[in-house]
């Protein structure tokens, strides 16, 4: 069946200018949200603060009036998609962090109200490299700690010259949670000023100015906190922050390709699998929400080199409830597949249209063609991700590894099998040289060499092993950013199989990874597996929605078991 024609509202129209709005003849094929959780709680312990794994009461409004207003935007534009739960349309996935997995529960909650059992799925942690990809990352980790550590030069540059703010940060009782002592007493380190940003700007958000909402403010532990700061104590916190998260860690093209690849390919491989390939089946999902954190926001929004908007530059770092939609659209007359980035920034009533860079500067839209061909540079195939990042736990990784392993294990029998056909050589043409009588004379000399050389290759076989097996698990060092994958380009003009015979799917990746056997549950990231077959192997656990007349559970910290959510 296929989805209704998506009709923009006339406050739509009015908002954006004709260039943004989606022309009559576009329908909605598939939407993808990605969304940072809730507003966590923050506990106060004498003159110390610090947040804590669990969702405040403000947070749970928060996410509860995101779905509705989500729910609410796609209803007025009679899109279909949204009009009720279908448990073969739309899937909800989670990190396994209590505050993303209450925070999806929460959404699903706001979006189908009547219903009460709407799933959330989430992966064991070392198996998530999609949404929380960053965790599952020695690499990209050991970048951070280095920072943290104060060995970067820039950073503790950057730290000297604003060390004044620091130092007054840290004088402020509401903050002193976070300071350390230093050489001229506590400040608020810089690997912590996203933590005291965070608290302030969601108070001046949600408690003054135009986005101001009495009814969150009066939820927040410290809705004074607005007042904190004067304007340029704010900017220069504001300039501290997208130094530390956007610039040094998250925003960075390599730490964004780290970051984000698996969940960006994830989804292209669902607009081309799901879309071109079964476009009219009833079971093919239509809506993917991600519940994650603010640095995969960040890295998803450069790895598609995404021009920031005056939102998201006065917003600096994604705040609490911000969302990110990606719309793919089908010209119902030239049956072209146009995708749009919308986003949505914390406490805003709208979402505006973002534009993708140079290969995709229209508002009105990028091809899908155009699409992925920007992705040949920036996003990584699962085997190259675990290379890079050096990743030897996660289930996918480990499969890879042990490819990579019988192939050097065959290049060694490989090496030993020439050695061993040249000895023989060697030894022929010796006897066929040589006299009887010299033969006997030097048959034990014979014999050594030959024994020699025989030993010598079955060292060479024995130590090529041995060296396989010390080094299954280890990857090249991918340090540089001259990783890349090749991807065929989307065929222009592609149709689905309801309005041509001629339709075919994109051939996405050039060389796809060897996957696992149908047999072998290593899929969990769903990076290959269809979400069929992810339910029926039972790779995801669905975590229960909370109950619409009784609060949403409080959770736990991440180190403990989630008590009302099994995470496989």
């Amino acid at each position: 069946m296929m989805i209704p024609r998506r009709r923009v509202s006339l406050l739509a129209s009015m908002i954006l200018p004709t260039a943004h709005v989606v022309s009559a003849n576009m329908v909605l094929r598939q939407l993808h949200v990605v969304t940072r959780q809730g507003s966590p709680t923050t506990i106060i312990d004498g003159d110390s603060n610090f947040p804590v794994q669990a969702l405040s009461t403000a947070g749970e409004m928060q996410m509860e009036q995101l779905g509705a207003w989500i729910r609410r935007e796609f209803q007025d534009n009679s899109t279909g998609l949204l009009d009720q739960y279908h448990p073969t349309r739309v899937r909800i996935d989670s990190s396994a962090y209590d505050t993303t997995i209450v925070s999806a529960q929460l959404l699903a909650k706001g979006l189908f109200p009547s219903n009460n059992n709407v799933p959330v799925f989430s992966q064991a942690a070392r198996n998530d490299i999609t949404i929380a990809a960053g965790d599952q990352c020695p690499t990209f980790n050991h970048q951070v700690d280095l920072l943290h550590l104060q060995q970067d030069m820039d950073w503790n540059e950057m730290e000297s010259a604003y060390m004044g703010l620091l130092i007054e940060l840290a004088t402020l009782p509401v903050l002193s949670g976070y300071a350390v002592q230093g050489f001229n007493g506590p400040y608020v380190p810089l690997h912590s000023v996203w933590k005291v940003y965070d608290m302030i700007r969601e108070a001046k958000v949600f408690c003054t100015g135009e986005t101001a909402d009495m009814g969150i403010c009066s939820l927040l532990t410290f809705p004074h906190a607005a007042a904190l700061l004067t304007d340029p104590e704010w900017q220069d916190l504001k300039t501290l922050v997208r130094y530390t998260e956007v610039q040094s860690k998250y925003g960075a093209d390599r730490s964004s390709k780290l970051l984000a690849s698996n969940l960006i390919r994830q989804i292209v491989e669902r607009m081309t699998d799901d879309e071109l390939n079964t476009p009219n089946d009833p079971t093919t999902k239509r809506v993917f929400v991600s519940s994650a954190d603010y640095p995969t926001l960040i890295a998803i929004m450069t790895a598609l080199s995404v021009e920031p908007n005056e939102e998201i530059l006065d917003e600096v770092i994604p705040g609490y409830g911000s969302t990110l939609f990606v719309e793919l659209y089908q010209d119902d007359q030239t049956y072209e597949h146009i995708i749009r980035i919308l986003y949505k920034a914390s406490g805003q009533p709208r979402a505006t249209v973002l534009r993708m860079g140079d290969h995709c500067h229209d508002l009105g839209g990028c091809s899908l063609k155009s699409f992925t061909a920007h992705l040949q540079s920036s996003v990584l195939n699962t085997n190259a991700w675990c290379q890079a990042c050096e990743n030897d736990t996660s289930d996918l990784c480990l499969f890879y590894s042990g490819l990579a392993f019988q192939e050097k294990l065959k290049e060694a029998q490989a090496e030993a099998a020439v050695v061993m056909e040249t000895i023989n050589l060697t030894v022929a043409g010796m006897d066929k040289t040589k006299s009887p009588c010299a033969v006997k004379e030097e048959v034990r000399n014979d014999e050594f060499a030959a024994a020699f050389l025989v030993g010598m290759a079955a060292g060479i076989c024995l130590l090529s092993f041995v060296f396989g097996i010390v080094h299954c698990c280890r990857k090249e060092d991918n340090r540089e950013d001259n990783v890349e994958i090749t991807i065929p380009l989307a065929k222009t003009n592609p149709k689905t199989p309801q309005t041509s015979r001629t339709a075919q799917s994109i051939a996405f990746w050039d060389d796809e990874p060897i996957s696992p056997t149908a047999s072998e549950d290593l899929e969990g990231d769903e990076l290959s597996l269809d979400d069929n077959e992810q339910q029926e192997k039972g790779n995801d656990t669905p975590c229960e929605s909370p109950d619409q007349s009784a609060p949403p559970p409080h959770s736990t910290p991440p180190s403990k078991q989630v008590s009302s959510v099994e995470i496989v």
